[in-house]
């Protein structure tokens, strides 16, 4: 697996875990300057299409057909070792400094160092794939299990179809309000 390294920035809002401990010993980097390992990724939610930014704890090296299968429609290359060598378009505002490897989505890992409370919604708005979930007793690590967890992911789907839709609902009369405020561009 590999993970971003170096200080962690933020400021936990709440008690904290072992995760962060977790992360730094289970894993190893490709890139040693890196803090973090940021994914964009981009899909139809509802009407709306949207473009979700979010950290990626590690990736699994593995080669599952039917995951490969499943996240085909997401441009990235077979093999992790790949580099980034497609043109980047960008504006002086936002620099784009291409560095790394490019790692499939059906590759990306979640890992959490207590239950999976939580961790399938969140996994599904990441189109993460894989949770690796490490029992610990007192902070040291007894056993980890990695497993690919999308079917759960869309089971999840499927049962919270309501409460996206409301939530689908609601981005789109957000982003009505922030087409209707002078320049019609925003973020949230």
């Amino acid at each position: 697996m590999v993970v971003r390294k170096g200080a962690k920035k933020n400021v936990p809002n709440g008690p904290t875990g072992f995760g962060h401990s977790f992360e730094d010993h289970f894993t190893t980097s490709l890139e040693p300057t890196a803090d973090t390992y940021h994914r964009v990724i981009r899909y139809r939610f509802g009407y709306l299409n949207l473009v979700i930014r979010h950290e990626v704890d590690a990736y699994c090296d593995s080669s599952d057909r039917t995951l490969k299968e499943t996240f085909h429609g997401i441009d990235t290359p077979d093999s992790p070792q790949a580099t980034i060598q497609h043109p980047i378009l960008h504006s002086i505002a936002t620099p784009v400094i291409p560095r790394g490897t490019r790692i499939p989505q059906y590759q990306t890992a979640e890992l959490k160092t207590s239950s999976k409370q939580g961790a399938i919604r969140q996994c599904w708005f990441g189109r993460t794939p894989n949770l690796c979930i490490a029992k610990h007793k007192n902070g040291l690590i007894t056993c980890a299990d990695m497993k690919d967890i999308w079917g759960e992911c869309v089971e999840y789907e499927k049962a919270q179809q309501q409460n996206l839709r409301r939530l689908a609902g609601l981005l789109g009369q957000i982003r009505e309000v922030i087409k209707g405020i002078g320049s019609g561009r925003g973020c949230l």
